[in-house]
């Protein structure tokens, strides 16, 4: 079997381009954040938490900055680049969040095979998880032993 020639593998990159440039998903999405200035505030949370579950899932905090970085870029790159500074940070936060609680993540299977150990479960902190009820919670309404 012959490798695809140069000029298929551009023929295919120029119809990728052409679809991206047809579509303008970014510009579209862009434009309804735009309309309504409210959902802008909601974009970072948003976007740590999809991150974050992103990176759980595959197990790798530099694939999802890969494809949510542009994402965060098209849609808030010209209507809001002040939370677009936030929306990033927001996403490499929940990326390396994601990324450090996943089982299947390299660092987490490198780390206990460094260390002679048996391989972790999620770590998803049961305290922590009580810390973030309290956030949630009035005082009154959480018991006195967490």
């Amino acid at each position: 079997m012959t490798p695809p020639s140069s000029s298929s593998a551009s023929r295919g990159h120029s119809r990728a381009s052409a679809a991206r440039s047809t579509l303008n998903l970014g510009g579209f999405v862009g434009t309804v954040v735009a309309a309504n200035a409210g959902v802008v505030m909601f974009l970072p949370p948003l976007f740590f938490l999809v991150a974050a579950g992103l990176a759980f899932a595959t197990g790798t905090s530099w694939g999802t900055f890969g494809i949510l970085i542009p994402i965060a870029i098209a849609v808030l790159g010209q209507t809001a680049p002040d939370i677009l500074v936030v929306s990033v940070a927001a996403i490499l936060s929940g990326a390396v969040c994601g990324d450090h609680a996943s089982p299947i993540s390299d660092t987490t299977i490198l780390a206990s095979a460094g260390a002679q150990c048996h391989h972790p479960r999620p770590r998803i902190d049961p305290a922590s998880l009580r810390r973030r009820r309290r956030l949630l919670l009035p005082s009154s309404a959480t018991s006195p032993t967490d």
